[in-house]
């Protein structure tokens, strides 16, 4: 135990052995998108509306063009897509911020071809 001590008062010189115990960490942040989301085609980037509860809460998103490669965690890309088609979306919470990390959260997306004029008009 002396020796422990003996450590201890050294150490607390090079910043170590600190008597304050760190801040807990909170829990993750929910998630308040919905798990299902479209939109219509406009030629340009259409990231998912991924939003939590709590403000600074770090979150990191890959778009899978296929439910395999999603499950699979294959073929992922971090921009949002352009093209018409489904895509699943992984919304990873990670820890930072002071929040513990929390378990991904799935969105389907879909990009839907834009609308065709009837001609009645």
């Amino acid at each position: 135990m002396k020796r422990y001590a003996f450590l201890c008062f050294a150490a607390l010189f090079a910043g170590g052995c600190s008597s304050q115990k760190s801040p807990a960490l909170a829990d993750p942040p929910i998630i308040t998108s919905a798990s299902y989301q479209h939109t219509l085609y406009d030629g340009r980037r259409q990231p998912i509306d991924a939003q939590a509860a709590k403000e600074n809460a770090p979150l990191a998103l890959t778009y899978y063009p296929s439910e395999a490669d999603y499950d699979a965690d294959t073929n992922g890309f971090t921009e949002a897509p352009v093209e018409v088609g489904l895509y699943y979306v992984r919304i990873r919470r990670p820890a930072g911020n002071g929040y513990r990390h929390g378990p991904d959260i799935k969105v389907e997306y879909r990009i839907q071809p834009p609308l065709q004029p009837t001609g009645n008009e």
